[in-house]
This record gives C-alpha cells, structure tokens and sequence, in this order.
C-alpha cells in the first residue's frame, strides 16, 4: 500500500485522534492507574514510556509474568484509520483489532471518511509521469531525476 504524505497523516490526526481517545478511553495506558499497574519491566519498573498509547494486547507467560505488549500511539492509529476502513482483505491487519471493539461495542470506524488519492505519495513511475522535463532548466531536472533516482532505490528496499 502506499505512502500517505505528511499533510494527510496531519489531517487524520487533527480529524481522528480524540475520538480514538475518547472510544478506547478504557485502552489509554496510564501505569499510574490500577488496570495497567501490571505493565512492569523485567526488573519492576513500571512501563511509563507507554503511557498515552493504546492497549490492544498483553502476552503473559506460563509463569504469569507479563512477556510483552502490543500497543499503539494514537496519532499512528488515528493516520490509519481510513486505509484500515477500505481494507478488506486486512492486508494491514487491523481486523481483529477492530472486530475485537466491535465486540465491546466500540466502533473505531464509525465516521472515518473513506481515503482520497491526493493523500498518497505517488510512486517513482507516477511521479516521473507527471514531470514536464521540457518546463525545466537542465539544473532543475538533473535534481528532479536524482531525487526520482533515490526515490526508486527507496521504494526497492523493503
């Protein structure tokens, strides 16, 4: 899936982040209050480092000590929402996630207006379609065609 530009991840914050607080206000870590005073490091020391984040799994061991958490900030949950609302085959897999507060009767989705394509960054060969080399001094599209040439090297590597 692409990219989404940074002023798009900017407006689904700004357009999503306190409901997400206010829906999953029960999944809001604070290791200060009672339901996440478990949150605690090998040696002890509660996890304040995420507090703020959203809570969406403890793994607990055999032993009954915590293994791990799965968590989520809420700007990153809430610049994804509207790609986890059209992605049906889950390839971001929020599914569970998502079915799992349905169940509790939160619904994360309800409102999220679908994405709209301005909001992605175009890929080397969208961009390059889109360059009109001949409006370009030759400085101006040698930077255009190195900065395509970095983009490709990035888009490569996983």
């Amino acid at each position: 899936m692409p990219e989404i530009n940074e002023q798009a991840k900017q407006n689904r914050v700004a357009a999503y982040a306190n409901t997400i607080r206010t829906k999953l206000a029960s999944k809001v870590i604070d290791v200060g209050k009672p339901e996440f005073a478990d949150l605690k490091s090998d040696r002890g020391e509660l996890l304040s480092g995420l507090n703020g984040e959203i809570l969406i799994r403890k793994h607990i061991g055999d032993d009954g000590k915590l293994k791990g958490v799965i968590s989520v900030a809420v700007e990153a949950l809430a610049s994804r929402l509207p790609d986890i609302k059209v992605n049906p085959d889950n390839t971001l897999g929020w599914k569970k996630n998502v079915n799992d507060w349905k169940a509790e009767g939160i619904d994360i989705l309800e409102g999220v207006a679908d994405p709209e394509p301005e909001e992605y960054e175009l890929t080397a060969t969208e961009e390059l379609k889109t360059v009109d080399i001949n409006a370009m001094s030759d400085f101006e599209a040698k930077q255009k065609l190195i900065a395509l040439q970095d983009k490709v090297k990035r888009e490569a590597t996983p």
